[in-house]
């Protein structure tokens, strides 16, 4: 089974992590909507940051090869480089080579789409999809694509799937969220 994120899980630790890191992360983040490119101001505002903070923070990234400037369009992209961290993640995890032979036969079998998702705060994110459906309604979702864990069929099932503690907690941030 998958670890669960922070946000769908208490966290344990006790001492302070960097902020400076997560920020940065959280920059990267802002760019899973698809969104090619952005600007200073629009990571300012996707991740609530200052502005000031944001311009550090990218200067750093594209130190680092994690992001590319864009003269033209005078914003950033992600760099090469993210692409293997998610090529990284496939590898490092054991459980994908257990379950994809299983996941092929059931497509197979059935004759529908598998996929295997994984929660990321209040998404759903997909890691492998085996695609034998016959529909003419199919979506061509790839890895890594994000849906909002209430508006999913993934989301409803691992909602269901969670111990009712860990599905309450989660519940009452998602209500929170989406103000309901």
């Amino acid at each position: 089974m998958l670890e669960p994120t922070h946000e769908s899980e208490p966290f344990s630790r006790t001492t302070p992590g960097s902020q400076t890191l997560l920020r940065g992360l959280n920059l990267l983040r802002a760019f899973v909507s698809g969104a090619p490119v952005l600007s200073n101001a629009q990571l300012a505002e996707r991740s609530g940051l200052p502005r000031p903070t944001v311009s550090r923070l990218t200067h750093s990234l594209v130190e680092g090869g994690y992001l590319e400037y864009d003269g033209v369009s005078k914003g950033y992209r992600l760099a090469p480089v993210c692409l293997s961290l998610a090529r990284s993640f496939h590898i490092g995890r054991s459980e994908l080579d257990a379950v994809l032979p299983l996941m092929g036969q059931v497509a197979t079998a059935e004759q529908i789409n598998v996929t295997l998702s994984a929660a990321d705060g209040f998404w759903m994110v997909y890691l492998h999809t085996i695609r034998k459906g016959r529909g003419l309604m199919s979506r061509a979702a790839m890895t890594g694509t994000r849906f909002g864990m209430v508006r999913s069929s993934t989301g409803h099932a691992y909602l269901a799937g969670l111990p009712e503690s860990r599905r309450q907690l989660l519940m009452g941030r998602l209500a929170s969220h989406y103000g309901e």
